[in-house]
């Protein structure tokens, strides 16, 4: 099935470290608004058992969409499949936030959106110790 072009028209700023509520101005040009509410808060746990690199971790979400899902160092840090690893976690939260966001904004601004595509990428780089977030 071939997809349609995606119109890149639009930009949209998705949320950083505060709660950015999207809102639909004249002429359809999309802008955020740094206004700060809580909207919703949702909880995930984590169990973990052993040393470092040796440790394995059983990740759980409230909602049970994640049931001691398994995660550990050679999951993060090497190509072990069989388990997920925070930034993973990070990257698909991203993806999926910036799609229901940009679709309720197209809605708001009167454009209709019959499918999306989303992909994000989290990066863990070592630029000093300790390890922290460069971009995602």
């Amino acid at each position: 099935m071939e997809q349609p072009p995606i119109d890149r028209s639009a930009v949209l700023c998705v949320e950083q470290q505060t709660r950015p509520i999207l809102t639909a101005t004249m002429g359809g040009q999309l802008q955020p608004s740094l206004k700060e509410s809580t909207m919703i808060e949702k909880t995930a746990s984590v169990h973990w058992e052993g040393p470092g690199k040796k440790g394995q971790g059983q990740i759980s979400t409230e909602t049970g969409a994640l049931v001691r899902y398994p995660y550990g160092f050679a999951s993060r840090f090497e190509d072990d499949r069989r388990a997920t690893n925070p930034e993973e976690l990070l990257a698909a939260a991203h993806a999926a936030c910036f799609s229901m966001a940009f679709s309720f904004a197209c809605d708001k601004a009167g454009f209709a959106t019959s499918w999306l595509d989303t992909q994000a990428r989290v990066r863990l780089v070592e630029v000093a110790a300790p390890l922290h977030f460069a971009s995602s």
